[in-house]
């Protein structure tokens, strides 16, 4: 694997792995309500992962030809359906469709996105703006799963999906909407 397709495969475990996290907190209590395998809940992860795969050269497309800000709200607005959604399951085919869309949303639309708004807006520092980016998922897989754990002990792991799709709707979502712009250009600048 030549060192750029590495350094691609890496970012998106480091977006990805606040995800898996967060699953793998929510794991023992959904195992132990359910009785599903630990093996059977992560294997949504995959199933999400394959699902980013299928969707992200089509994405690619939308981007080239709307931007990022639409495609970016209403992945992020179908994430936060599907965390809210996880508070509703009963069978493990639910998880499936809820976590796992969440998971190619983050695989197939949010990974893209990221990068194409860096480079558009950023010339001169380009890298040095990729790399504080980047320290979101680095600190979200880091800080995200105590503060989880600790909602979870407290609120339950039902309540806590919902609280999580909330947050990301009103932390992700609504700035996006409000103040990304396709390009410096489009503003003027």
């Amino acid at each position: 694997m030549d060192n750029r397709r590495s350094r691609i495969f890496d970012r998106g475990e480091t977006e990805s792995g606040a995800f898996q996290a967060i699953l793998a907190i929510f794991m023992k209590p959904m195992a132990n309500e359910f009785g599903w395998s630990r093996a059977a809940i992560s294997g949504s992860i995959s199933f999400g992962s394959l699902g980013g795969a299928i969707i992200a050269p089509f994405i690619g497309s939308i981007l080239d030809r709307d931007g990022p800000r639409l495609t970016a709200f209403w992945g992020i607005f179908i994430l936060s359906l599907g965390l809210i959604g996880m508070t509703f399951i009963h069978q493990i085919w639910q998880l499936y469709i809820f976590f796992s869309t969440g998971r190619m949303i983050v695989m197939g639309i949010l990974l893209l996105v990221i990068p194409i708004i860096v480079s558009r807006w950023f010339v001169n520092k380009r890298g040095r703006a990729m790399g504080i980016v980047w320290l979101g998922p680095f600190f979200g897989t880091a800080i995200l799963p105590i503060g989880v754990q600790v909602f979870i002990l407290s609120l339950g792991w039902r309540t806590v999906w919902s609280l999580l799709g909330i947050m990301v709707f009103l932390l992700s979502g609504i700035p996006v909407l409000l103040f990304l712009r396709k390009s410096p250009e489009d503003m003027g600048l």
